[in-house]
């Protein structure tokens, strides 16, 4: 099963990587596709990540897992609360 991570931050996503690297270490036998997207400081950004989370989770057909260390609170909420995402019961996304 391939999974889709994605290291996320305002900043260089450095600390985010590390964080997930340690956790992911649990996980043998998943593939994952790991990205990381730093510098996602604007609502713009936010914006494009949302899409690239929706197209990982399409492809992947499975929520990808993102760590994040975004600060502000905008931003944050652009991209990981937006209003357009719903789950669905059968696969558990929009």
């Amino acid at each position: 099963m391939r999974r889709t991570v994605l290291f996320v931050s305002d900043g260089t996503a450095i600390t985010a990587e590390t964080f997930g690297h340690s956790l992911l270490t649990q996980f043998s036998g998943t593939e994952f596709r790991q990205v990381r997207l730093p510098f996602v400081d604007t609502v713009n950004k936010a914006r494009d990540t949302v899409d690239m989370i929706n197209r990982a989770g399409q492809a992947d057909q499975a929520w990808p897992l993102v760590f994040s260390t975004i600060i502000d609170a905008e931003v944050a909420a652009v991209a990981f609360w937006p209003k357009s995402r719903k789950l669905s019961a059968n696969r558990g996304r929009s």
